[in-house]
C-alpha cells in the first residue's frame, strides 16, 4: 500500500465535493497562512485601545504631530475619507453615515472626550438665500447697468453657493454699497413651546431656522418634559417651527430650553466675497472680500478681478452616504437614486448638476481608478471619467441583476471593485476583465463578472450569511467578516496562482485596513485589536484534508509530520515579553486581592470551575501539533506530535475513506501516513 501524503497545502474549495477537491485542498482551513505552500499559523492579534461602554462599528486612524495614533470611532456605519486638499496641515477627514455629511480635523476631533471625533462641522457652506440690495452713489461719466452677487467663504477657503443676483445702474467710478445681506447661518436656536401629535414633535416660536435643512440633526437640552431632550433629526421646518419624528409621546413643552446644531456651520472668521458684472449681466468678476461684521460693505470704483467660474458650490444632500475619493480630486457618494460628485479638489461643493440618476436604488459604491462602481438593489452600474461635470457621459448598466446585498461588503481591489451578491461575489471595473487560467474571473464586456467562481455558487454563498458581510481589502486579500449562529467568522481569500480561501476563527467584526501603514484591525467587543500584532504568540491552525477514497479498506499504523517550530530572535523576544506581561498582570491581581478565585468570592456562573480573573501564561516556544486520522467519519487516531520522527498509530480498524486533520501552532510542511513504519523510510 503506498503512503498517503500531503506535501503542499492549499485552502478550502466550498463549491466542490469533499471527495473531488484537489489532493492538497481542504474541507477546513482555519487560521492558516498558505503563501509558502506550507501550513503556517497566524500570529495572535494585539490590543490597541478600547472604548468601554461603546458599541463601535467604524474606525479611522489619524496621526498627531508627535507621531502617535489617534483613532476616530463611530457607533454607526461610517465612510471616512481624507480630503484632496494640497498641504492640508489640518488633517481634514470627510465622512458620511453619522447623520448629515460632515468634516473634522485632528484638532476638532480630539477637542473633547473619546470616542473621537468629539466635534465636527457640517460639510459644505450654507449659501445666502436672498438677493442683496445694491446702491450706487457718486461718480461721473456714463452710467452702466451692473449685476452683483456674493457668497460666504470660510477661513479654510471653502465657498458657498452664490446669492441670487441684484442689478443697479450707476457710474462705474462711483461707490457701490451693498445692503440687505443675509445673516450668518445660525448654530443655536430658541423656541417658546412644543407639542407632540401622531408621532411628530413640533417646536414652535423658534427665533430663526436660517441655515437649517431637513435631515440635519439638532440637540435639545433644558426642556421640560425631559423626554424632549436629546438628539433628533429634523423632518420639516419653517422659519418659526422645527419638526422631528418621535414614536414616544413627548407631551407638551412647559419649559423651553436650547436647540443646538449637532454639526455646526463653520463660521469662524467667515467673509463675504462679492462679484460684479462690468458692461453686462452675464460674466461676473471678483471685486473683493469683506468681513461678515460689515453690514453695509462698499466698493469705490470697483476693479475687474478674476472671472467667476460658472459652478454651483452647493452643499451635499443631508442623506448622502457611501463617500469615496476618486482620482483627480473628485469625491463621489450616493443619495436616494442619485450618484453625486463633488467639484474637483473642493470636497465641500456638490453641484446638483453633476448628479446622475439611476433607475435602481444604489446600495453602495466604490472606486477603481477613474471608475466608480455602484452596487444597487438590482443591476450594478459603472461611471467612468475624470471631469465631474461629464463623468463619461452617463452610467453603464451591467447586463445581469446582481444586487449588492451588503453595503459594507463592497471593497476596492487591484482588480476592480468586489461586492457580495446572491449568486456569489461580483467584480466590477470599467472595461473587460482578465481571464485567469485557473478560472479566477472571466471576460465580460459589461464590466461585471462573478469572481471566485471555483469557490462559490449560490448555495455556498448563502452559507456565508452574506447580508452580514463587512469587508476590507488587506493587500491582495479579501477579508470578509460574517455572522454565524455562534458569533462571527471571516473568509480570507487571497490570490497566488489561483484564488485560495481560508477562514479566521475570530470573535471580532468590522475589519479596517489603514491606508498609511497597511495593517489590518478588528473590533472585538469594545476593543480595537491589530491582526497579527502579537508576534510572540500564535493562534491554533486547523486543517482538514479532502476525503481520500482508497482502493480497498486499509489500516494506517504509522505516521510522520514534517514541521518547523523554530522561532526567530524577534519572536523569542516577543514571546518573553508576552509572558512577562501576563505574569505582571496576574501579580497585580494577587497584590490587590482581585483574582476572585477563592470560594464565594465571585457570583455563581461568573467563572468556570477552577478559574478566575488571572490570565493564562503564554507558551515560551512553539511545539504543538496534533494529527487526527479519520476513517469512515470516525476519529481512529489522535496523536500529539513532538518531533519529526515517524510514530506509531493506533490500530484495530479498517476503512477506505480517510481524512487527515492537523492542528497546532507550528509551520507544517508535510504529513504522511502509512500501513507500516518501513514504508516511511523513503519518504522525504
Amino acid at each position: 500500500m503506498p503512503v498517503l501524503s500531503v506535501t503542499s497545502f492549499t485552502g478550502e474549495v466550498p463549491r466542490t465535493s469533499k471527495r473531488l477537491i484537489p489532493d492538497n485542498a481542504a474541507q477546513i482551513a482555519t487560521n492558516v497562512r498558505l503563501s509558502s505552500g506550507a501550513l503556517a499559523p497566524f500570529s495572535k492579534s494585539s490590543f490597541v485601545l478600547d472604548w468601554p461602554g461603546h458599541a463601535i462599528r467604524t474606525v479611522y486612524r489619524m496621526i498627531d504631530a508627535a507621531g502617535a495614533d489617534v483613532w476616530l470611532a463611530w457607533e454607526t456605519d461610517v465612510d471616512a475619507q481624507p480630503g484632496p486638499i494640497a498641504d492640508d496641515t489640518l488633517q481634514r477627514v470627510y465622512f458620511t453615515g453619522d447623520n448629515e455629511p460632515r468634516v473634522t480635523t485632528l484638532a476638532l476631533a480630539i477637542s473633547g472626550l473619546a470616542p473621537y471625533p468629539f466635534a465636527s462641522y457640517v460639510l459644505g457652506v450654507y449659501p445666502p438665500q436672498n438677493p442683496p440690495t445694491l446702491t450706487p452713489s457718486g461718480g461721473s461719466g456714463t452710467s452702466q447697468l451692473r449685476a452683483a452677487r456674493y457668497r460666504l467663504v470660510t477661513e479654510w477657503g471653502e465657498e458657498s453657493d452664490l446669492s441670487p443676483p441684484v442689478t443697479a445702474t450707476g457710474y462705474p467710478n462711483g461707490t457701490w454699497t451693498f445692503g440687505g445681506l443675509d445673516p450668518i447661518p445660525a448654530n443655536t436656536y430658541t423656541a417658546t413651546g412644543g407639542t407632540w401629535s401622531a408621532g411628530t414633535a413640533t417646536l414652535t416660536g423658534v427665533t430663526t431656522t436660517f441655515g437649517l435643512r431637513d435631515g440635519e440633526t439638532i440637540v435639545l437640552a433644558g426642556f421640560t418634559p425631559a423626554a424632549w431632550n436629546g438628539t433628533w433629526k429634523v423632518s420639516a421646518h419653517t422659519s418659526t417651527t422645527i419638526k422631528f419624528l418621535s414614536v414616544a409621546n413627548l407631551g407638551t413643552v412647559s419649559v423651553a430650553g436650547t436647540i443646538t446644531r449637532d454639526a455646526p456651520h463653520h463660521m469662524t472668521n467667515v467673509v463675504r466675497r462679492f462679484f460684479m458684472t462690468f458692461g453686462g449681466v452675464d460674466q461676473y468678476f471678483f471685486i473683493g472680500d469683506k468681513p461678515y461684521t460689515d453690514t453695509a460693505p462698499a466698493f469705490v470704483n470697483p476693479q475687474v478681478g478674476e472671472a467667476l467660474a460658472d459652478v454651483a458650490y452647493e452643499m451635499p444632500p443631508t442623506d448622502m452616504f457611501s463617500l469615496r475619493a476618486m482620482a483627480n480630486g473628485i469625491m463621489v457618494a450616493l443619495s436616494g437614486k442619485d450618484v453625486c460628485f463633488s467639484e474637483a479638489f473642493k470636497p465641500h461643493a456638490w453641484p446638483s448638476a453633476y448628479r446622475q440618476t439611476l433607475d435602481q436604488t444604489p446600495v453602495a459604491c466604490a472606486v477603481s481608478g477613474t471608475t466608480v462602481v455602484i452596487g444597487t438593489d438590482g443591476n450594478p452600474y459603472t461611471i467612468t471619467g475624470v471631469e465631474p461635470s461629464t463623468m463619461g457621459g452617463g452610467a453603464d448598466k451591467g447586463r445581469y441583476p446582481w444586487p449588492c446585498i451588503s453595503r459594507r461588503g463592497m471593497v476596492s481591489s487591484q482588480w476592480g471593485v468586489i461586492y457580495p451578491s446572491v449568486e456569489g461575489f461580483v467584480l466590477g471595473s470599467s472595461g473587460g476583465l482578465v481571464q485567469s487560467n485557473s478560472g479566477g474571473f472571466m471576460q465580460n464586456n459589461a464590466g461585471f463578472q462573478l469572481i471566485f467562481p471555483d469557490l462559490f455558487t449560490k448555495p455556498e454563498m448563502a452559507a456565508l450569511n452574506p447580508t452580514t458581510l463587512v469587508a476590507a481589502m488587506y493587500g491582495d486579500t479579501y477579508v470578509g467578516v460574517h455572522d454565524t449562529d455562534t458569533g462571527t467568522r471571516a473568509v480570507y481569500i487571497d490570490r497566488m496562482e489561483a484564488w485560495r480561501m481560508v477562514e479566521l476563527d475570530i470573535s471580532g467584526d468590522f475589519p479596517y485596513v489603514d491606508r498609511t501603514n497597511g495593517e489590518l484591525y478588528f473590533i472585538v467587543g469594545d476593543e480595537l485589536v491589530k491582526f497579527e500584532g502579537n508576534t510572540g504568540e500564535r493562534v491554533q491552525l486547523d486543517w482538514l484534508s479532502k476525503q481520500f477514497v482508497l482502493a480497498r479498506p486499509t489500516t494506517f499504523n504509522a505516521g510522520q509530520i514534517r514541521f518547523d517550530g523554530t522561532m526567530t530572535p524577534a519572536q523569542i523576544a516577543a514571546a518573553e515579553a508576552a509572558i512577562a506581561a501576563a505574569l505582571a498582570t496576574n501579580q497585580a491581581l494577587i497584590n490587590t486581592d482581585m483574582t476572585e478565585g477563592g470560594l464565594g468570592m465571585a457570583m455563581l456562573g461568573d467563572f468556570a470551575l477552577g478559574t478566575d480573573y488571572m490570565i493564562d501564561i503564554p507558551p515560551a516556544e512553539w511545539q504543538t501539533v496534533t494529527l487526527q486520522v479519520i476513517v469512515g467519519g470516525i476519529v481512529r487516531a489522535s496523536v500529539a506530535v513532538k518531533s519529526e520522527k515517524p510514530f506509531r498509530l493506533p490500530t484495530g480498524y479498517r476503512g477506505d475513506v480517510v481524512e487527515l486533520r492537523l492542528q497546532g501552532n507550528v509551520t507544517i510542511n508535510a504529513v504522511h501516513v502509512a500501513t507500516s513504519m518501513p514504508e516511511l523510510r523513503n519518504v522525504p
